[in-house]
């Protein structure tokens, strides 16, 4: 039996279900994990409070577990794991705030080491509120699923909030790794684009940063200490590139707002990363840029059947053979044990209120349910009054105590109460005079009640038949003739010579035609953007170069000397020329003019 890592972000899971036109968020996460062989799914950015989840039910989905850590922010951060139920974890955590109810050891300890070195209990709880972590042991694995914090130096309190989640996370590792003698399992989005072959312009990032190499961040020397050892073996292993070293272009985040996806101008942030001892397990690991619905796209691994070199199958190490195991005992820290899920908290849904339709009864129609309709008047306009015979009052207290079978609940479901309520109705009905008459309307072929109008009853003819009296004196309009003088004074309007009307249509089309697009050094139609960004060009719209943005050490294509080009964007009269740039990439060139405003 193999098994498939797979971990994403998604970017919200509410648009990337738009995206993708899913009837629900169940078939959605069904559709991720629906692959051959069994996945445990990662998800990061899932951007969905507490009380959404419960909500859309994802505490649990279908025939999987479901782990989450959630933001207390709505629409930020929030990471999710979904586990087959035969793959569920011995036990999950979410967050970095110790749980004294848990009964297991490993996660308190190294939650406390985390403490031990300097973290007090109001930053983890802060790593907490963010939602960016669920930890999960596995038997053969604990599996840290994580969302790390982006931030840049310029950003005083957040980037040192982004260094010590950093130091947190690698303290629990640490921990796991030498005091508890555990296989450790890192995914998610780090944010950190480790080695210059991660990046598609490393040249250009070391200058815009103003660095002396490519690795003089404090993100990436905190990798470093991670995944490389000089003199020992590394903490974690970086699972991609130990199958892929030398793989160029492997990205996994784009920026949508420049169309970077396309000419993949982009970075890898996503990261599988494991414990040395983990890669005899593994048949392979890598990107999935084709999957769309997000900015980021997936990273998958598979594990072999049997461990590589001692032979252990897969399923003894994850302690799937345990006589212990039980498919219907749900793991300590799973959503389904939520206290608003199972607890005393749990909130009734409108289901439960409503139950499927009964079967159908044996009863006789005296019996059986009918529904009556109140004829407030009669056809000829007349109104009646109520039948005080003593057996039409008897039926009608019979029948207006049954339920329409629609609502599938009976009247032992009811109670007491609308029995006296429909008493009170009766009583209310015979006070009343003249008042409406209750009739009783059975279908004569199949002896049901009708349960409403039909929409054929307020088109009824009106009782007896209308006749029309001929001989009776008619109203002729009068009639008088107009005089010469009168019909004189009309003129006719002269016609518009059809060339007149064609130079009309063509000066109105001309006037009301929206204006062509310029053109970018390329030669070709520039795309329109507008400013969003707080200034005094705000709402403002300008026109770019329509291609994708690509390195800024592309070779230039070739072009004449003799390249001269007419600015489409501004207004022939004027003249502008701009002479074409020699450094014409097959990317984006550096073309930008304003949008001409309309007064």
């Amino acid at each position: 039996m193999s098994l498939r890592l797979f971990s994403w972000n998604i970017n919200g899971l509410g648009s990337y279900r738009q995206s993708l036109k899913a009837k629900s968020n169940e078939d959605l996460v069904e559709s991720i994990a629906s692959t051959p062989v069994p996945s445990i799914v990662c998800l990061q950015e899932v951007k969905c409070r507490r009380d959404k989840i419960v909500r859309e039910e994802l505490t649990k989905v279908q025939s999987r577990r479901a782990f989450h850590a959630t933001a207390s922010r709505s629409g930020y951060s929030g990471v999710s794991v979904f586990t087959p139920t035969l793959f569920s974890p011995v036990w999950a955590h979410e967050g970095f705030e110790i749980d004294s109810k848990s009964p297991f050891t490993h996660m308190r300890m190294a939650l406390q080491a985390v403490l031990d070195s300097g973290f007090d209990t109001k930053e983890l709880r802060a790593f907490s509120d963010e939602g960016r972590a669920v930890f999960s042991d596995h038997s053969l694995f604990i599996l840290i699923n994580a969302y790390f914090p982006n931030a840049s130096p310029d950003e005083t309190d957040r980037f040192e909030y982004k260094q010590r989640f950093q130091s947190a996370i690698k303290i629990i590792i640490q921990t796991l790794t030498y005091a508890c003698s555990r296989n450790v399992i890192l995914v998610g989005d780090l944010n950190i684009c480790h080695k210059p072959i991660d990046h598609c312009d490393p040249a250009n990032n070391v200058r815009e940063n103003k660095l002396d190499a490519f690795g003089e961040t404090a993100s990436r020397k905190w990798l470093d200490s991670i995944v490389d050892a000089d003199d020992s073996e590394p903490l974690l292993v970086d699972l991609f590139r130990h199958f892929w070293p030398d793989r160029t272009g492997a990205f996994t985040c784009w920026n949508t707002l420049i169309d970077a996806r396309r000419a993949n101008f982009g970075t890898r942030i996503d990261y599988i990363l494991v414990s040395p001892a983990m890669l005899p397990w593994f048949a392979s690991c890598d990107i999935l840029p084709d999957v769309m619905g997000s900015d980021h796209c997936p990273v998958e691994a598979l594990f072999r059947e049997k461990h590589l070199e001692s032979g252990v199958a897969l399923s003894d190490a994850l302690g799937l053979t345990d006589s212990n195991f039980s498919v219907e005992s749900i793991p300590y820290g799973c959503a389904e044990l939520w206290e608003e899920v199972a607890g005393k908290g749990r909130q009734t849904s409108l289901k439960s209120w409503i139950r499927p339709p009964a079967a159908a009864s044996t009863a006789t129609p005296e019996t059986s349910i009918v529904a009556h309709e109140i004829e407030l008047q009669s056809a000829t306009g007349q109104k009646r009054g109520i039948s005080e015979t003593e057996s039409e009052i008897q039926q009608s207290e019979s029948v207006i105590q049954c339920i329409p079978a629609t609502l599938g609940r009976t009247v032992s479901d009811i109670g007491r109460e609308a029995n006296q309520f429909a008493q009170s109705v009766l009583n209310a009905a015979k006070k009343q005079k003249p008042a409406a008459t209750i009739s009783s309307n059975l279908n004569k072929k199949t002896g049901a009640a009708k349960t409403q109008s039909s929409i054929a009853s307020f088109f009824k003819k009106p009782a007896g038949e209308i006749k029309l009296n001929i001989d009776a004196p008619q109203s002729i309009p009068e009639t008088r003739t107009i005089s010469e003088a009168e019909l004189a004074a009309f003129k006719p309007i002269p016609d518009v010579p059809i060339e007149g009307k064609e130079e009309s249509i063509s000066a109105w089309k001309t006037l009301m035609k929206r204006p062509e697009r310029p053109k970018c050094y390329h030669l070709e139609a520039a795309k329109e953007f507008r400013v969003n960004k707080t200034g005094p060009n705000q709402g403002r719209y300008f026109y770019l170069c329509a291609r994708p943005v690509g390195p800024s050490d592309a070779k230039p294509i070739n072009v004449e000397d003799s390249d001269v080009m007419m600015a489409v964007g501004a207004s022939a009269s004027e003249g502008v020329q701009l002479k074409r740039s020699r450094s014409v990439t097959e990317f984006r060139c550096n073309y930008f003019q304003w949008k001409k405003q309309l007064r």
